[in-house]
C-alpha cells in the first residue's frame, strides 16, 4: 500500500502495533481485575493472536505457517525478530514483488 511521499505501510508493523495495544489492555485488566477472564487466560489469548500474526508474516515470506505459529505462540518476541530478519523464499509473494520492483527500476523510462 502506498501513501504520500512513497511511504509504505507494512502489515507486520500493523500486527506489532495491535499486539502492543492488546498487551497493554491485558496488563491493565489483569492489574485492575476488571476483566471477566483471569490474567492467565488473557495471556493465552494474546499468545495465540501474536502466533497467528507471526504465522501470517511467515506465510507471506514462503515459510511454513504451522511451524511459525507454534514458534510465535511459545516465544513470540524471539520469533517476531527472527521472522522479520529472515529473507523471503524464492517463489513467495514478497520475493516476486521485490523482483518485479527491481525489474521495473532497471527498465529505462521512455519519453514521448
Amino acid at each position: 500500500m502506498r501513501l504520500a511521499g512513497d511511504m509504505r505501510v507494512n502489515l507486520r508493523f500493523v500486527f506489532v502495533g495491535a499486539a502492543q495495544i492488546l498487551c497493554t489492555l491485558v496488563v491493565f485488566c489483569g492489574i485492575t481485575g476488571i476483566a471477566s477472564y483471569s490474567f492467565q487466560q488473557w495471556v493465552f489469548i494474546l499468545c495465540i493472536g501474536i502466533g497467528y500474526a507471526i504465522a501470517n508474516i511467515a506465510k507471506s515470506k514462503g515459510y511454513s505457517a504451522a511451524n511459525w505459529f507454534i514458534y510465535g505462540a511459545l516465544i513470540w518476541p524471539v520469533a517476531l525478530i527472527h521472522i522479520i530478519s529472515k529473507p523471503p523464499l524464492a517463489g513467495s509473494k514478497q520475493f516476486e514483488a521485490k523482483v518485479a520492483l527491481l525489474r521495473a527500476a532497471q527498465q529505462p523510462e521512455s519519453t514521448d
